[in-house]
């Protein structure tokens, strides 16, 4: 029993990290010291404060981690190791987002990248909740995010047409 719970606790830690180093190493590409390009952009009214997307996105990857443990945590099976695929799946077309936009400087790849990433979270949860309905429910706030964000991003693509 010990060993059990002691592999439930790593394995936890083990999709924290996963999810946190996907956000650390978005803010490779956010952090550079020439913000000049994204300033210049015309923004929505709508775009919150830059100081909301920190907060947000830490309690999301929370969430996502939880949701992508919850699935790890039953049964090995086809169907749970596909869910997981997907789970990865929409982790990296999350940290790619951050790439286009911020290091390319390209709105348009970024916004495919965005729809690409809600329809592969929108998918995630029809499929994980046969295996953990809190796995999909943890994933709701992310879509709505998503969502907004994809919004945001194609109002800024239409605002600064290149």
């Amino acid at each position: 029993m010990m060993k059990e719970h002691r592999h439930a606790i790593l394995s936890f830690v083990a999709f924290l990290s996963i999810c946190f180093l996907v956000a650390l190493s978005g803010t490779l590409f956010t952090d550079v010291a020439d913000k000049s390009w994204f300033d210049s952009l015309q923004k929505p009214t709508y775009q919150p404060p830059a100081w909301v997307f920190g907060p947000v996105w830490m309690v999301l990857y929370i969430l996502i981690a939880i949701s992508g443990w919850l699935v790890y945590t039953r049964e090995k099976s086809p169907i749970r190791k596909f869910v997981l695929q997907v789970f990865v799946a929409q982790l990296a077309l999350n940290l790619l987002w951050t790439g286009l936009f911020f290091g390319l400087h390209s709105p348009v790849l970024a916004l495919f990248d965005s729809v690409c990433l809600l329809c592969t979270i929108f998918y995630y949860i029809v499929i994980s909740r046969n295996l953990s309905k809190w796995s999909a429910l943890l994933f709701v706030p992310y879509a709505i995010w998503v969502l907004f964000t994809t919004l945001l991003n194609l109002s800024i693509w239409m605002l600064n047409p290149v």
